[in-house]
């Protein structure tokens, strides 16, 4: 394979690597040096240094520098791309994603560079091969590093080394000692919401909405949730006991990323001894006093709807369902594209539905204000029915109707001449 093509005269330099450790050793810097002495060996003219530093190679939208890259290879601002190895450019599993990106190339006679690799070009069947071949084995080498990292993981956790993401709510984990320690104000918070629940007998909700109202932010800048306290609060790591090793991953090439799929059976669990925050004694208490405020509860809002199952939004159609506000008496009417995650939303678009929570009493004096308004006055009633949008819809029914009655004539006229 040739190094070099005549009609190659400007490329964009791409340079990526997937993990905090590459990006500690700097290797995205020796990539960039490399690309850039090569480009200037062979007489290539710069058009931009794309770097997606600390993002992995397994989907486009998780790669923006890539993405920008791809709008420039569509809008032909350059000639080639200059890789280190062939395998930057997509370690993809998905084939939707790993064809687009070869229909993009191919449709604008993108070349890919790589110095110890030479020129692909897409166009050429062999190269094509030559593709598919080197993007199955980065797959592979994918899933083997996958595979490698969850084996070492394990035998980190086995070893008593935290290996298992980030230490919870309120704890510190020094890698290089191989200490627990407490996190000063994250754990006076936590101490602060276990007296609030106990000793004053909050709602977690109450709990919850103090914060947000005093800026409190969680351990990611995040608003404190209902189910993040919830978590918190029934997390036995809090007495000392933190478990890994619990759940059972599997990677969704669609998705992109791994997706718990199930539970591990309890003898595989990994304990891994912490500090206690708080002691086991308090801790039970704190149980016992969620079990009892989830067996209480309050009344099933939707129980105590008027108009339950009947309304709809406005905005996008969806049905609207009843939740209390902070007063027991207090109900409110709200959407379900409102609240719901994305992939549960009704909307073709999946975006958030901004219609504002509704009290219900003011909705329902509404409705019943303007029943007893029709019950008086039946010429509403009338209007509705003859309006023009009621009477189009009434003569598109009628012609469906017709159309059916004819088809079903001839079908029988037919039958019974034969």
């Amino acid at each position: 394979m040739k190094q070099t093509e005549e009609d190659i005269k400007k490329v964009g330099i791409y340079c990526r690597v997937s993990s905090d450790t590459q990006r500690e050793k700097r290797t995205i810097d020796s990539q960039v040096s490399t690309l850039t002495a090569y480009a200037e060996r062979y007489g290539y003219d710069v058009y931009r240094i794309y770097q997606d530093d600390g993002f992995s190679g397994s989907t486009i939208e998780g790669r923006p520098a890539f993405r920008e890259l791809l709008n420039d290879c569509a809008k032909h601002k350059f000639d080639a791309i200059l890789v280190v190895e062939h395998n930057r450019i997509t370690r993809s599993e998905n084939p939707e994603e790993v064809g687009k990106i070869q229909r993009i190339l191919m449709e604008n006679n993108i070349r890919i560079i790589s110095p110890p690799e030479g020129v692909l070009d897409l166009k050429r069947p062999p190269d094509e091969l030559v593709a598919w071949i080197k993007m199955w084995i980065a797959k592979e080498e994918k899933r083997e590093i996958a595979r490698k990292m969850k084996r070492g993981k394990s035998e980190g956790l086995r070893k008593g080394k935290w290996t298992a993401g980030r230490p919870p709510f309120g704890y510190q984990y020094d890698k290089t000692t191989n200490r627990w320690d407490f996190h000063p104000e994250e754990k006076k918070l936590y101490l602060w919401m276990v007296e609030k629940f106990l000793a004053e007998k909050r709602s977690l909700t109450q709990i919850c909405a103090y914060l947000q109202r005093r800026g409190v932010k969680g351990k990611y800048g995040k608003d404190w949730a209902h189910a993040t306290l919830n978590y918190m609060l029934r997390n036995p790591a809090y007495k000392g006991e933190l478990y890994a090793n619990k759940y059972e991953y599997e990677y969704d090439p669609i998705a992109g990323r791994s997706k718990r799929v199930g539970t591990k059976p309890k003898e595989e669990w990994i304990k891994i001894d912490i500090p206690p925050m708080i002691s086991t004694e308090k801790w039970n208490q704190v149980q016992e006093q969620l079990n009892a405020n989830r067996s209480r509860g309050r009344p099933v809002a939707k129980n105590l709807l008027l108009l339950k199952g009947i309304l709809r939004c406005g905005h996008c159609g969806a049905k609207l369902y009843g939740q209390h506000g902070a007063r027991p008496e207090h109900l409110y009417y709200y959407c379900h594209n409102r609240r719901a995650p994305k992939h549960k939303r009704s909307t073709d678009s999946k975006k958030r539905c901004r219609l504002p929570y509704i009290r219900s009493d003011r909705l329902d004096d509404f409705i019943f204000r303007y029943t007893a308004r029709v019950l008086r006055e039946p010429d509403l009633v009338l209007e509705q029915i003859f309006s023009e949008e009621h009477l189009s819809q009434r003569l598109c029914e009628l012609k469906r109707i017709r159309s059916a009655w004819n088809q079903n004539s001839t079908d029988i006229r037919d039958a019974s001449i034969a």
